[in-house]
Formats: C-alpha cells, sequence, structure tokens
C-alpha cells in the first residue's frame, strides 16, 4: 500500500471517530399510565436533574423520558436513588394501581407495552428530553 492510500484510509478512520464521539446516544425510557381518571392526580416523576419541575404522568398517558445520563436519579423524600440504565438501550414500564393511591410499576416487553397502551386508549405520548440543562417537553 502507497504512502497516499496509507493517508487517505487514516483520515477516513478518523473522521469516522470524530463523527461517532460527537452523536449523542440517549436512553429512552416509556412509561405509561394505565390507571383510570377518577380522583387520581398526576404521578409526579422528581429527578435530580428536575427538582423543581417534575414530569406529570397523567392517567392513560404515555411518556417518552429521553436521556443522555447513564442513570436516572430519582428524588425519593428529598434523597437521591439512583436507577442504573445502559445508554442507548430503550425502557418499557407499565404503571398500575389496584388500590389507590399505592401504585405498581412493571418493566414490560416493547410489544406488551404497545399493546397495553392501544387497548387502553392511550391518547398522547408527551416527550421529555433530560439532560443537565435541564428538562424540555413535546407532545405527539
Amino acid at each position: 500500500m502507497d504512502r497516499l492510500t496509507k493517508v487517505g484510509l487514516f483520515t477516513l478512520l478518523l473522521l469516522a471517530q470524530v463523527g461517532f464521539a460527537q452523536t449523542p446516544t440517549y436512553t429512552k425510557i416509556y412509561l405509561f399510565n394505565i390507571t383510570s381518571g377518577g380522583l387520581l392526580k398526576p404521578i409526579m416523576l422528581r429527578t435530580s436533574l428536575n427538582p423543581d419541575n417534575p414530569i406529570r404522568i397523567k392517567s392513560r398517558e404515555c411518556v417518552l423520558l429521553e436521556t443522555d445520563a447513564d442513570s436516572l436519579g430519582l428524588l425519593v423524600n428529598d434523597q437521591v436513588e439512583s436507577l442504573p440504565f445502559e445508554r442507548g438501550q430503550t425502557y418499557y414500564y407499565v404503571i398500575s394501581s389496584d388500590y389507590m393511591p399505592i401504585f405498581t410499576v412493571n418493566e414490560v416487553s416493547r410489544r406488551v407495552f404497545w399493546l397495553t397502551a392501544h387497548v387502553n386508549n392511550s391518547q398522547k405520548i408527551t416527550s421529555y428530553m433530560l439532560d443537565k440543562k435541564g428538562l424540555s417537553t413535546s407532545t405527539r
């Protein structure tokens, strides 16, 4: 291999690494509140990155929480409980309640999550981006 070819290959590898390094990897966490409306208030999810602006999950609402962090610091009685997540992976949770106001959270497969959301007439998906800058929201 001549010198020019080696330089060209090295340049391509370097550019590929730089491009890859600049692409953030987000963890996606889907939450579906299966509880029926009634008198229940929305579920409030406070994290260490948004302590004053909690994520509200209404009855029969899907929420997508995207984060570039490798863990989610939940605030429980003003103490941080860290939940580790693998970057770039997608997680699915269904929140239910047999006895108000006690909630149960179950991690489920993608298929179970979307079927549950469908048969329970989920009306919208609210997306949250949670990073060191704070919390941003969009609805679709």
